[in-house]
Parts: C-alpha cells; sequence; structure tokens
C-alpha cells in the first residue's frame, strides 16, 4: 500500500485596519474605512461619538467596509474594532474655530474727544488639533463697513487715539493652519456731545 503526504496548506488572516481622520471636529460627521483582515464578522464600539445606523455605541455582525461617526464634544474618542485581531484608533477631537469672547461691557459711554479703556477678548480656540491663531482688530463707524487698525494685532485692543464719535470695534481672528476666519463680538465706544458730562444713548 501507498502513502502519498500531501502538503497542508494553512490560510492565514490579514490584519485589521481602521483608516480615516485622526483630528475631528464636533458636531460633524466622518466616514472611516475598516478592514476585517479576513474575518467574516467584526464588532466595532465607539467611545466618545455615535456611530450612525446604530441605537448603541457598538455594532456586531457581518464585516463591512465603512462606518460613519458623529463625534461628540469632546476632547478625544476611541475606535475599537475586533475581528481578526483587536486594534484601536485614537481620535483627538476640537471645535469650529471660536473668535474669543469680550469680557468687558459692549457698550462704553466716554467724553468727546475722550479714550475709551482697553477692550479685553479672551484667547481664540478650536479650528484644528494644530492651530495656530493671528489677531487682527477692526473698526467701524456705521458697524457694517470694516477697516483693520494699524498695529493692532494683539489679543486685546489698547486704543490710543481720542474719539469724536460713535466707534465699533471687534477682533478679526485666522488660523493660520486653515485660513479660516472668525468675529469676536462687537464693541461699542458712544460719545457723549461736545459741551455736555452726560447723555442718554
Amino acid at each position: 500500500m501507498l502513502f502519498f503526504l500531501l502538503p497542508v496548506l494553512s490560510v492565514s488572516k490579514g490584519q485589521s485596519s481602521i483608516s480615516g481622520p485622526e483630528c475631528v471636529v464636533s458636531g460633524i460627521e466622518y466616514q472611516y474605512s475598516v478592514s476585517s483582515g479576513g474575518s467574516a464578522s467584526m464588532q466595532i464600539c465607539v467611545e466618545g461619538g455615535t456611530l450612525i445606523g446604530s441605537t448603541r455605541n457598538c455594532i456586531n455582525g457581518s464585516a463591512v467596509s465603512t462606518i460613519r461617526i458623529v463625534w461628540d464634544d469632546l476632547q478625544t474618542g476611541i475606535i475599537t474594532l475586533s475581528a481578526a485581531d483587536k486594534i484601536s484608533k485614537n481620535i483627538t477631537i476640537t471645535t469650529e474655530l471660536q473668535a474669543g469672547v469680550i469680557s468687558d461691557s459692549l457698550k462704553r459711554i466716554i467724553l468727546y474727544d475722550g479714550i475709551p479703556s482697553v477692550i479685553s477678548c479672551s484667547a481664540a480656540s478650536g479650528g484644528g488639533c494644530s492651530a495656530s491663531y493671528s489677531y487682527q482688530w477692526q473698526e467701524s463707524l456705521d458697524n457694517v463697513d470694516w477697516k483693520p487698525i494699524e498695529g493692532a494685532t494683539g489679543q486685546n485692543l489698547a486704543i490710543s487715539k481720542r474719539l469724536s464719535e460713535a466707534t465699533f470695534f471687534r477682533r478679526k481672528v485666522t488660523n493660520t493652519v486653515s485660513k479660516t476666519t472668525a468675529y469676536s463680538q462687537v464693541a461699542s465706544v458712544f460719545i457723549i456731545p461736545k459741551g455736555l458730562s452726560s447723555y442718554n444713548f
């Protein structure tokens, strides 16, 4: 009797994978590509976000190639994929560009030909995981047409010129990485008419 030894063929599974954005803005839907590494089923769980099409934070079942997630207003999130193996992808969550908030009164009244106090505004935030900001203060006489104030590129605004008519001020913020812009609220400076010590605005 003859015996033949046949080679044993082993089927190796590939590695699971998750690909997609790692820096995201909260409240916006993102799509991720996933691979089960050859497994017919997978489990995907999300922390810090919501899986579209699921009422839970996890889905179990047949392998899929894409998932969609809306991230919450947190700082971090994570996607965990269990299939041929178990892997995780860490997510950094940011917000849309926030121009900052003027912390002083938005309405000021000064005497004719006077100089208002410093207008303070909080630092800009959001706009990306590696955002860098530049500031430019602007002024307007009608709260419609705005022009930059020369040299006023700091976080706060110290007005050096005397004012004889109502003037409006705001801060423009530019994320120098994404080139997106945003604006603070408007600070209004009203002028008491010349010769008067008070006036009802």
